[in-house]
């Protein structure tokens, strides 16, 4: 472990940053960067919060974060008599839950580094939804499915309402899974929302365009410090919260196909999911090497800043073509 530390050591030193402004910078104390500097863990009585103490400060230092944490793994591997590192983060994360409700601690990170509940997200989407339907129905109540170019125009009625349940849930939880590297799911969202507003200014709904025109300006400023390497984290109180607004904008503007087209890459990535998840329950074997798909190419070495680079360009061609379908054909 002690090489570690000397390598981030020399990494701060070689960027001419002092332990107090990595401090800063990183939210943490002087006296934690020192000790995994010094190779100093007994202080550490989590290995699941270490880890992600040593993972954010080589990201921070330019370094890669997935070597540094192969080698902690390997290290810890021969220091716990053989006991595999997952069952030690397994068990360590049961420790940190089972003090949280004691409420003897306060967890010192964000909501994406504790075990996740896959019911209240989806209750609390429900509750959403139907908020939103019942609001709708009652300043607007048009509950047709309009698709001009393809002729299609049907009265969905109450299912209307299933209808935005499914854009509520599903695009939020879209937008969720692709917050997986740094600056993806912001700089996708903040494409997407420079095609929605462009849209809503084409079809003459200012007032969303205007909407639409603060979420960009709030994403450019939100992408300064979560860029690679990022100082600040989405989370799920973000991710979930972009991708309702997308299901949001795309009702209000009558653009619900468009949502699909402008963010495909969202429901890209949670394709490759529902693939990865399905084909391993039925055959035993995996499509990818890791899911979401963002994460399979990081497992064919390909770095995660030329990841992101090439899903905001695959974000940009699809706006593009969301916006021509939207306003033109």
């Amino acid at each position: 472990m002690k090489e570690i530390g000397e390598e981030l050591r020399l990494a701060r030193e070689e960027h001419g940053v002092s332990i107090e402004e990595a401090a800063q910078d990183l939210n943490l104390r002087v006296s934690q960067i020192e000790n995994i500097e010094s190779g100093n863990l007994k202080v550490f009585k989590d290995v699941f919060y270490l880890k992600c103490f040593i993972r954010n400060y080589a990201k921070y230092l330019g370094l890669d974060d997935e070597k540094i944490i192969d080698e902690f793994n390997e290290f810890f591997f021969e220091e716990t008599s053989k006991i595999p590192i997952k069952e030690i983060e397994k068990a360590s994360i049961q420790k940190q839950k089972k003090e949280r409700q004691e409420n003897k601690i306060a967890s010192p990170y964000t909501i994406d580094d504790k075990p996740k509940s896959k019911t209240i997200p989806i209750i609390i989407g429900i509750i959403i939804a139907l908020l939103f339907f019942y609001i709708y129905m009652k300043y607007d109540g048009d509950t047709r499915f309009v698709v001009t170019t393809l002729n299609i125009d049907i009265d969905l009625g109450f299912f209307y309402g299933v209808f935005i349940l499914l854009l509520l849930v599903g695009f939020s939880n879209a937008v969720n899974l692709t917050d997986g590297l740094d600056g993806l799911s912001g700089g996708l969202s903040l494409i997407s929302f420079i095609a929605f507003l462009l849209i809503s200014l084409f079809i003459g709904q200012e007032d969303i365009g205007i909407f639409c025109a603060i979420l960009v300006g709030t994403l450019f400023g939100f992408l300064m410090f979560n860029a690679y390497p990022a100082k600040v984290f989405m989370g799920d109180t973000g991710s979930l919260a972009l991708g309702a607004v997308f299901a949001t904008i795309a009702i209000l503007t009558r653009r619900e196909l468009t949502l699909f087209i402008v963010c495909f890459p969202f429901v890209f990535e949670t394709a490759s999911s529902i693939i990865q998840i399905g084909y391993y329950k039925l055959t035993k074997k995996r499509v990818f090497l890791n899911s979401p798909i963002h994460h399979h190419f990081e497992k064919l070495g390909f770095q995660e800043p030329d990841i992101v680079k090439a899903f905001y360009l695959f974000g940009i061609i699809f706006s593009l073509l969301g916006i021509f379908f939207a306003v033109w054909i």
